[in-house]
C-alpha cells in the first residue's frame, strides 16, 4: 500500500485516552492502519486476512476492531468509494478536547509489544512532568527568584 512508513509520532494524551477507555486493542489496531496507509483503505478478504496475519489476531477480530473503530468515530466511512478514512490524531485530539503534552515515536517494527510501548511512553511522560513540576514549586532545591512574580522594578 502506498503510503507506508517506518514509524509514527502517536500523542501521549491519546494513549491515555485509550487506556483508559480500556480500547487499548482497538487503539492498536487504529495506529496500525494509520501506519500502513495514507489514510484511505478499502476492505476485502484478502485485505482482512494478509492484516490480520501481520497483527496476529483472527480474522473476525479484525473485523469486530475494524467495525468498533467505526462506531467510536475514528474511522469513518465513504458511502460512494466504498473505503474507509482513517481519522488524524488532531481531529481526535478535538473530538475529545486532549491536550496536546507531546508524543511518542512508534516503530511499526514492535507492533507486538505496543501495549508496553505505550504504558512505557505514559510512565516516562509522567515521570518528566512530575519532575518538572518538583522543580517549578521549589521543592528541588531551585532558585526561589527564578518563579517569582514580577515587581515593577526591573532590578529586583
Amino acid at each position: 500500500m502506498k503510503g507506508k512508513r517506518d514509524y509514527i509520532l502517536i500523542p501521549i494524551a491519546l494513549m491515555v485516552f485509550a487506556f483508559k477507555k480500556k480500547i487499548g486493542n482497538y487503539f492498536r489496531t487504529f495506529i496500525y492502519l494509520k501506519t500502513i496507509c495514507s489514510g484511505h483503505f478499502k476492505i476485502s478478504s484478502e485485505f482482512i486476512h494478509y492484516h490480520s496475519s501481520i497483527l496476529n489476531i483472527n480474522p473476525r477480530t479484525l473485523r469486530n476492531h475494524l467495525n468498533r473503530l467505526v462506531i467510536l468515530g475514528w474511522i469513518t466511512i465513504n458511502a460512494k468509494k466504498k473505503s474507509y478514512r482513517v481519522v488524524g490524531f488532531e481531529q481526535l485530539a478535538r473530538k475529545y478536547k486532549l491536550p496536546s503534552p507531546g508524543g511518542a515515536i512508534f516503530y511499526f517494527n514492535d507492533i507486538d509489544q505496543f501495549r508496553a510501548f505505550c504504558f512505557a511512553s505514559i510512565t516516562k511522560y509522567y515521570i518528566i512532568w512530575s519532575r518538572k513540576s518538583r522543580y517549578r514549586s521549589g521543592l528541588k532545591g531551585t532558585n526561589p527568584r527564578m518563579y517569582r512574580e514580577r515587581s515593577s522594578y526591573p532590578y529586583l
